[in-house]
């Protein structure tokens, strides 16, 4: 592999190597930089996971998807073919083309193996630095395979440990920034003890407001990770907030937590023949299924890249409360998406419903981390309850619905009837085969 992007201290994009992947990456390069060129300007604000082509460092086209919306001068994008994010304006940001492919992604997201997460000082800048401008070769060695993977890389020729070599800038000076607005050099400075001191109740144990400012402060620092960007020495600040500004009041750290209730729940039309995508059948035996309007589906999967993207980017482990809308590993197929936290099983584990595959599942705590209430987005994922069915079923009518409804597959609803909340369907279809 080789270095695209130096996200934080312990969080790397990388790409590979190998020849006919190494080709296809140059041919995506060269047909977005191509293609780019012929596309139109956009000429309103884009949705947050939204696709459009913008220029990097070198003036080079590429694809990027919309992260964040702040305002028509401030539109933080992400580079799918690099990985870095980048703060851009709406005249620089132009229509993405319908000939060029938006799931092929060449850049994964790597956590270092025992490598913290601290700020990297400019020698430690200029060392990764030179690793990306050179596109440097290395060999990935992967660890922990089965919790959240973590790597090793060593360089090619020297052999050299390069999880080493960074860990030797652990706690050796302050580290200098490039705010991704003003693009004008600051040092980081800590966060002001005064603001960290936080209340303790009479036992000493930590009250709620610890608690909270914590995981705040985990965030924070989450947040304020580099970006060191490919095909240049810039760094580039995640985000525009200071370090030294004051840590919230409870008040603001309550409002910046989302719950289940605060989700727009965009659910089937109450239509004949409606076009779904199955997105879980796990409860077909009590009758249920969850579904998402065909039409909705394309949004659906950038909402959750653009979750995934984020998720990779926070190392901190986020415990949430019952009903708050959380960021969640599914063990499966190894992406992040938005969960209900449910309740916590054991010091481990805990049991949360992930609103946009609609189904429930076991996570490790490791695996949650804070959902940013700057992506807050509607859920298009239906809760359907079957009609005309006698629940529990058995086996064998379960097994025939399976077919008539395929796990992340496609069928037709007969009709689509408003459900018992604001969250469900009621759905008919034909159960004459079946039956």
């Amino acid at each position: 592999v080789c270095i695209t992007a130096c996200c934080k201290s312990n969080l790397l994009c990388v790409r590979l190597l190998e020849k006919q992947q190494n080709d296809e990456y140059i041919k995506m390069l060269d047909k977005t930089n191509s293609l780019g060129k012929n596309s139109m300007q956009l000429e309103k604000l884009p949705n947050t996971g939204d696709l459009v082509i913008t220029d990097y460092e070198d003036k080079t086209l590429c694809r990027a998807r919309i992260f964040h919306v702040i305002n028509e001068h401030n539109i933080i994008v992400k580079f799918i073919d690099i990985g870095p994010l980048q703060t851009k304006e709406l005249k620089q940001l132009r229509k993405f083309p319908d000939d060029l492919p938006k799931t092929e992604n060449f850049i994964r997201a790597i956590k270092l193996f025992q490598v913290p997460d601290f700020k990297l000082n400019s020698e430690a800048v200029n060392l990764l630095d030179n690793y990306i401008r050179h596109s440097t070769e290395m060999k990935m060695f992967c660890f922990n395979k089965e919790k959240e993977p973590e790597y090793i890389l060593k360089e090619n020729c020297t052999n050299e440990n390069i999880n080493e070599l960074i860990l030797k800038f652990n706690g050796k000076g302050d580290s200098l920034i490039l705010d991704c607005k003003t693009h004008e050099r600051s040092e980081c400075s800590s966060i002001d003890k005064q603001n960290e001191k936080v209340a303790e109740d009479s036992s000493g144990a930590p009250s709620r407001t610890q608690n909270d400012l914590d995981a705040y402060k985990n965030e924070e620092a989450a947040s304020n990770g580099l970006i060191l960007t490919s095909n240049s020495s810039t760094v580039i600040s995640q985000n525009t907030k200071s370090v030294n500004e004051s840590l919230p009041s409870e008040v603001e750290l309550e409002s910046s937590v989302v719950f289940a209730k605060d989700i727009q729940w965009d659910v089937l039309p109450n239509e004949e023949y409606v076009n779904v995508y199955v997105a879980d059948n796990s409860l077909l035996k009590d009758g249920i299924v969850s579904c998402i309007n065909l039409k909705k589906l394309t949004t659906v999967k950038q909402f959750n890249q653009a979750f995934d993207d984020f998720a990779r980017t926070m190392s901190e482990t986020y415990i949430p409360r019952t009903s708050e809308i959380c960021l969640a590993l599914n063990e499966e197929d190894r992406k992040w998406y938005r969960a209900e936290f449910m309740e916590r099983l054991n010091n481990e584990r805990a049991s949360l419903k992930f609103i946009d595959l609609g189904c429930i599942k076991d996570v490790q705590m490791q695996n949650i981390r804070k959902y940013p209430k700057d992506l807050m987005q509607p859920c298009h994922t239906s809760t359907c309850m079957i009609a005309g069915l006698s629940t529990p079923l058995d086996e064998k009518i379960i097994s025939d619905l399976q077919k008539l409804f395929p796990l992340k597959g496609k069928t037709i609803l007969d009709r689509v009837e408003a459900g018992p909340d604001a969250k469900m369907n009621l759905i008919h279809v034909d159960f004459t085969e079946v039956l």
